[in-house]
């Protein structure tokens, strides 16, 4: 017999960029890519947390709900370590 929990998978996957939207929190608002959902023994979204990496190399844990996800394509900054444009850009 098959339970309609056993389909759950976490809405957010590896390598997805997200905000972090913890207001008390000293990385709020900062990027972070997605490193790992954790077990979810309830099989519940709510209780869902996550491992995530900040651009500035900070490590955190975070229960979705302060996460934002970042959608591809959007115009949202990112930057690379030193901020210096690309060769191939700067020819434009």
């Amino acid at each position: 017999m098959r339970s309609e929990n056993a389909t759950y998978r976490p809405s957010l996957s590896y390598g997805q960029r997200v905000r972090l939207m913890k207001r008390d929190h000293h990385e709020y608002s900062q990027e972070a890519v997605i490193l790992w959902a954790l077990p979810n023994p309830s099989m519940r979204p709510e209780n869902q947390w996550y491992d995530v990496r900040f651009e500035n190399g900070v490590y955190g844990r975070f229960i979705e709900r302060y996460l934002e996800r970042i959608e591809e394509g959007t115009n949202e900054a990112h930057t690379e370590s030193g901020g210096q444009a690309s060769p191939a850009l700067a020819a434009f």
